[in-house]
């Protein structure tokens, strides 16, 4: 991914194969960016991916873009600042989040931690961890399915 240990040229490279990819489809309907949840502000690092992202990116896909915060169990859990988001993108961008604690990192721990909790309760917590997954992802895609396609066209200019 971006801004990670490999350096400048590695992100470099994946800003080329962005652009690769979308000469390779005529429409693109929507950016998802996944953000750590739980980080309370903007990062450099996230600071510089924003940047990168955006210098290639035509504004119309800019109001179309949702963020994943990960790591978060509930909005009330949720520590960064959304409003650090807005010199990238539009005012919309306060409400086209979902936030997302991986069941799949509760089902590795519940592997690890299986001697240490009654089966009931830890099927009871795995079954709540992938229902609250399911509902945000299905609330994700329920409100992106209706952004309007962007012609890639306009990625190039």
């Amino acid at each position: 991914g971006f801004a990670d240990t490999r350096g400048i040229e590695y992100d470099q490279q994946h800003i080329g194969n962005i652009v690769g990819c979308l000469k390779e489809v005529e429409y693109l309907n929507c950016i998802i960016l996944v953000i750590n949840g739980r980080a309370s502000r903007m990062t450099t690092m996230l600071k510089y991916v924003l940047t990168q992202v955006c210098s290639i990116m035509p504004r119309t896909i800019l109001q179309q873009v949702f963020i994943v915060f990960t790591n978060t169990a509930d909005d009330l859990q949720l520590n960064f600042d959304i409003s650090q988001l807005r010199h990238y993108f539009d005012e919309s961008i306060a409400q086209q989040y979902i936030v997302l604690e991986n069941p799949l990192a509760s089902i590795e721990k519940a592997v690890k931690n299986a001697c240490q909790i009654p089966k009931q309760r830890l099927a009871c917590a795995l079954g709540s961890s992938l229902e609250q997954a399911f509902g945000a992802l299905t609330d994700m895609f329920d409100r992106i399915v209706k952004f309007q396609p962007v012609h890639t066209n306009d990625f190039m200019k």
